[in-house]
């Protein structure tokens, strides 16, 4: 049977299941029927991929952000969800991908990726070019507090899932170095693989927190709100015991301003076309919003 390109989105409900089926394929341990259930796959989000008859066997999508860069708004396409089904590898399958992927920015607009080391040499092809990360932190002591604990949010409940989607559309970004807003959906998709008991939220404020304690380390990954947020007061009142340092999942300019660079981020390599323009300090995308 002949392979075809295909588009889809959530115009094309009819390939969602194809979809779906092709992900745990490709990506054993990352759930996205369960995102999908959630709501995760918005307006912003396409995949662009080829099937065999009515399954699809190679894909790479593309999720449409507002990015902040050095303070300024643009247009900016992540892509992920990159993979070919090990039986028609060697065909040159992604490559065909990627050559119609990347046909749909506009020359203004800022498109990157979030690599795993197996594919450093693949993006380099279609003028891509790594760019070094850095994650910051801050010491400090404290404990946690008995009273007034932060509420964990349930996936499972329908009312904590809205409040999520609701906060995230209109929340500040969390950083203007290099940031993004409007990222709900791809927020749902951590909180279904990543951090299932780690979304906090505060009803008199209305913020989500996003947070995830080891042991004497307290990792702040996001935090997501219309208004700018003490965090110090919410600490104590997220941890789970003692607590000697704070990381942040993002430049903490806004948040914690004397935060200080504790060391390169180096998980997921990113990778942004050839001649971006980046911040002169030390940044870190926010880590929920890497797809």
């Amino acid at each position: 049977m002949s392979l075809r390109d295909i588009t889809v989105g959530p115009d094309t409900p009819q390939w969602h299941e194809a979809y779906l089926r092709y992900a745990p394929r490709v990506f054993p341990s990352i759930s996205f029927r369960d995102w999908y259930a959630l709501g995760g796959w918005d307006a912003g989000y396409r995949t662009f991929a080829i099937a065999d008859g009515d399954e699809i066997v190679a894909n790479a999508s593309l999720q449409r952000l507002t990015v902040l860069l050095s303070g300024h708004e643009l247009t900016g396409w992540q892509l992920g969800a990159v993979g070919v089904l090990p039986e028609f590898r060697g065909r040159g399958l992604q490559h065909r991908i990627m050559e119609r992927l990347m046909q749909i920015p506009g020359k203004d607009d800022l498109v990157y990726l979030f690599a795993n080391d197996t594919v450093l040499e693949f993006y380099p092809r279609f003028g891509f070019e790594r760019a070094v990360e850095h994650l910051y932190g801050v010491d400090i002591d404290f404990e946690p507090a008995a009273n007034e604990r932060l509420r964990k949010l349930s996936r499972t409940s329908a009312a904590d899932r809205q409040h999520v989607k609701r906060i995230a559309a209109t929340a500040l970004p969390v950083t203007r170095e290099f940031g993004a807003r409007d990222y709900g959906g791809v927020l749902l998709w951590y909180w279904t693989n990543f951090y299932q008991e780690c979304f906090y939220y505060d009803e008199q404020s209305d913020v989500v927190i996003v947070a995830a304690q080891h042991e004497d380390r307290l990792e702040i990954c996001d935090v997501v709100a219309d208004h700018l947020v003490d965090l110090s007061g919410y600490l104590p009142r997220i941890a789970e015991r003692s607590v000697r340092s704070v990381e942040f999942g993002f430049t903490p300019e806004i948040i914690w301003p004397t935060a200080r660079v504790i060391r390169e981020y180096a998980e997921s390599p990113l990778f942004l076309l050839r001649g971006t323009a980046l911040p002169k300090l030390p940044f870190k995308y926010p880590v929920l919003a890497q797809t």
